[in-house]
């Protein structure tokens, strides 16, 4: 097994912990150094992506941690906080597609009228 070891800023520890409870951790000065045992097979799959990217190993742990962190941000946000317009049409038709084989009563035009409504304030 090989140890990657990484300085990481103090904003990234509430992921690491959640990610990587298996880590162990030293904090100075607001840096922090994070050893991750890999397993070889591991090693090699992280090394070949770098070399794939054309990055060195530790930048694209670095590029790959913050990618993570981000795509968890969003995920903690809720669906009205970062949805599009037309993913907001495409839940409502969603919506309404779920509920087409309902057997809902057709109500009568009266039904919709403002006296029947507020019958008592009339």
């Amino acid at each position: 097994m090989t140890q990657i070891i990484y300085v990481l800023d103090l904003l990234e520890i509430n992921f690491l912990f959640s990610f990587a409870p298996f880590a162990s951790f030293a904090v100075k000065n607001k840096i922090m150094t994070v050893t991750i045992e890999l397993k070889p097979e591991i090693e090699k799959r992280l090394a070949e992506k770098a070399k794939k990217n054309g990055l060195p190993i530790e930048t694209f742990i670095e590029v790959f941690i913050e990618d993570s962190l981000e795509a968890v941000e969003e995920k903690e946000k809720p669906f009205h906080e970062t949805a599009t317009k037309e993913e907001w049409l495409a839940e409502f038709r969603k919506w309404i597609d779920s509920h087409k084989d309902k057997d809902y009563p057709v109500l009568p035009d009266e039904a919709y009228s403002r006296e029947t409504i507020y019958e008592d304030r009339f």
